[in-house]
């Protein structure tokens, strides 16, 4: 190395830069701007060239930090490509981002609609539970009034008389709330001074 050259540093960063030239002037615009790190690797880790071994040293790895064109026309079209892959990136991730909002967005609705759903069926089946729990209670009232008279009437008189019973019960409820219904006589089925009775148990006999 003594022997070759008293700047070894500045020889070897010379001689690089001139082969990576060199390597880049064989190649198309295109071509420079896609394969930019294999052309500058090719040129220097992949030559036949004995001037680094002459001067007894061995690159382990190169940077190219910057470059630039000596024809101001070719340099602003580079300029131009930067800007417009620049432009064209910061697009692509504004359109990302938009997606990516209304993606959870749409999960967001999902959510809320699969809710809804579980919210009707809770619903659903707590008014399922309702209805079955006042059946049966109705069911038992039915039954207590049933064998409470078993011994006073038949059960078709028993029937006769819960039924006008919870008539009674409607007409006063709905006399006391402000809803206007009409009925009419036959519906109503009134009786004003009418005793009604009921046939007698089977078996029982009358005084």
């Amino acid at each position: 190395m003594i022997r070759n050259t008293d700047d070894a540093p500045g020889d070897i960063c010379h001689h690089a830069r001139s082969e990576i030239i060199q390597a880049v002037s064989k190649v198309t615009l295109d071509d420079f701007m896609h394969r930019f790190n294999d052309l500058v690797h090719t040129s220097i880790f992949k030559s036949d060239d004995t001037f680094y071994a002459d001067r007894g040293a061995k690159i382990q790895s190169i940077e190219v930090r910057s470059f630039e064109c000596l024809d101001k026309k070719i340099d602003s079209v580079l300029q131009e490509i930067i800007k417009e892959s620049t432009d064209r990136i910061n697009r692509l991730q504004l359109v990302a981002s938009q997606n990516e909002v209304a993606l959870e967005k749409m999960k967001g609705k999902i959510e809320e609609e699969r809710l809804k759903g579980q919210l009707i069926d809770v619903k659903n089946e707590h008014q399922r539970k309702e209805a079955l729990i006042e059946g049966e209670a109705e069911a038992a009232r039915v039954n207590a009034f049933l064998q409470g008279v078993s011994g006073v009437t038949s059960s078709e008189g028993a029937l006769a008389i819960f039924n006008e019973l919870r008539k009674t019960e409607v007409m006063k409820s709905l006399a006391s709330s402000d809803a206007h219904l009409y009925f009419t006589p036959a519906e109503c089925d009134l009786r004003l001074g009418h005793n009604v009775t009921y046939p007698a148990p089977k078996g029982a006999s009358g005084n």
